[in-house]
């Protein structure tokens, strides 16, 4: 059986799903075009930066004398683990992507005097 790819990728659905409610929350908040720009150009920077730094993955010499099923299992042992650390840091980069975009959001709100 050959592989799935899925067309958009997750991570590329994922970008523009974010874009996307960025876009509409800060529109809701009456935030300028300007704004919404700043901080969709600070999230794909973060992200094109930072994108795969949390992937793990190493090499076990497993010993002599495992049966296959015994070396199986502790090869899906690992794989399970090394992904759930891997989602582990996607989520934390994330958060840590999300926090700088609201910082500069801020930062820019703070700078630029809105007319009344």
């Amino acid at each position: 059986m050959g592989d799935v790819i899925d067309m958009p990728s997750r991570a590329e659905q994922g970008m523009a799903y974010l874009e996307t409610e960025i876009r509409k929350l800060m529109q809701a908040k009456g935030e300028s075009e300007e704004a919404i720009q700043i901080a969709l150009e600070t999230l794909k920077d973060v992200y094109s930066r930072y994108q795969g730094i949390g992937a793990l993955g190493f090499e076990v010499t497993l010993p002599d004398g495992l049966s296959d099923a015994q070396t199986d299992s502790i090869r899906s042992q690992i794989q399970t683990g090394i992904e759930l650390l891997n989602d582990a840091h996607g989520h934390l980069l994330n958060r840590l992507a999300a926090e700088l975009v609201l910082t500069k959001i801020k930062l820019h709100d703070a700078v630029v005097v809105k007319p009344s």
